[in-house]
């Protein structure tokens, strides 16, 4: 059996024989005229070409030497310019690998940035920290917009006044997607190293093009819970009679919120599984502090956001309600464990004498955890 190369010989002399059977028959249809014509042109083409080399033209010998000498001076001359070449393109390796060794440090620092970023943001003082971040930027004379997004707030306070805006932009986007996309902490510099700004930023701007910014998809989320605030006005957990003129005291002149300050207390009887609710103040709001606790409520259920607008259609106000009432709670149990194991930490800090030793015992801790 013939083997694949054997056979594609065969196909290659097959066409071979067919190009040259088809050439003759065309050269005998030709006249005699255009026949000899086409000799002539075949035999001037395949006609090897002569070089004629002439013989040097003889010098005395004081012109040879002067032409050795101007051989030697143009040999000299290009080791110079390869000498420089070779320099140049060294000193280009050096700058390179210099370039290479910045490039780390400089994910490495910038980690450490989107691990505060990353702990902030989802912390219950998110906003007071950057508030904060924003009046001191301010306070020391650092030019910074309105609208400029919490991620390229951290960044400026880090790369200092004198960085381009590109920059502290571009960064900032990238702790954005880093968020988004869950990158842990630990390995953010490795992440952008092997994705590449370029590439982190040019997804990032397809999302931020295609995807709803932070402002619109906050108001989607209020609705919810304003929708939800509504319902549960209709089964209160508690209800309080009072006149007319004392509760335009407790409630808010916009909307009609107010914030309750209290305590419970279970019944020492232990048949009993009851417990007294005491509320010792009852306090109208203004409108920045509804603002602000319809904006924290809100930011619960970001997450599940598209999961409570479907289940608004599906079933009845009072059970998606309940669900979204009951992820409240949980949201906000999971902040005040998170704020207590914050402050824990920092108590703990106190009995270590290097900081990177309880960083260390920190993430040892989480690990064992998980």
């Amino acid at each position: 059996m013939a083997t694949k190369k054997e056979i594609a010989d065969d196909k290659r002399t097959a066409k071979a024989q067919k190009r040259k059977d088809e050439f003759e028959k065309n050269l005998a249809s030709m006249s005699p005229r255009n026949k000899e014509h086409f000799e002539k042109f075949i035999a001037a083409k395949n006609k090897p070409k002569v070089i004629s080399q002439a013989a040097p033209v003889a010098l005395s010998p004081e012109r040879e030497q002067q032409l050795a000498d101007w051989k030697k001076k143009e040999d000299a001359n290009d080791a110079v310019l390869r000498d420089w070449v070779k320099r140049l393109s060294s000193t280009r390796k050096k700058v390179v690998k210099l370039n290479e060794q910045y490039r780390d440090l400089l994910y490495k620092f910038i980690q450490e940035a989107y691990a505060v970023y990353k702990e902030a943001a989802a912390h219950e003082l998110a906003d007071n920290f950057f508030a904060g971040v924003r009046g001191e930027l301010l306070k020391q004379g650092v030019k910074v917009q309105s609208n400029t997004p919490d991620a390229s707030l951290v960044i400026r306070v880090v790369f200092g006044e004198d960085a381009s805006n590109k920059s502290v932009s571009e960064y900032g986007k990238v702790l954005t997607a880093a968020v988004a996309r869950n990158v842990a902490v630990d390995t953010f510099a490795e992440w952008l190293k092997k994705e590449t700004l370029t590439k982190v930023l040019a997804d990032q701007r397809a999302v931020e093009a295609e995807v709803e910014t932070p402002k619109t998809r906050l108001e989607r989320a209020r609705r919810v819970i304003l929708r939800t605030l509504d319902i549960r006005e209709a089964l209160p957990i508690i209800r309080h009679t009072t006149t007319a003129h004392k509760a335009e005291q407790m409630l808010g002149r916009h909307y009609g919120l107010c914030v309750a300050i209290g305590h419970a207390s279970r019944r020492m009887d232990r048949e009993s599984f009851y417990a007294d609710v005491n509320f010792s103040l009852i306090m109208p709001v203004s409108l920045d502090f509804e603002i602000y606790i319809v904006d924290k409520l809100s930011r619960y259920i970001l997450p599940d956001l598209e999961t409570y607008e479907e289940k608004i259609d599906k079933l009845a106000d009072d059970v998606w309600a309940a669900e979204v009432y009951e992820r409240l709670v949980a949201a906000s149990e999971e902040e005040i464990d998170a704020n207590n194991e914050y402050w824990a930490n920092r108590q703990q800090a106190q009995m270590y004498e290097d900081q990177q030793e309880f960083l260390q015992v920190i993430k040892n801790k989480k690990k064992s955890t998980k």
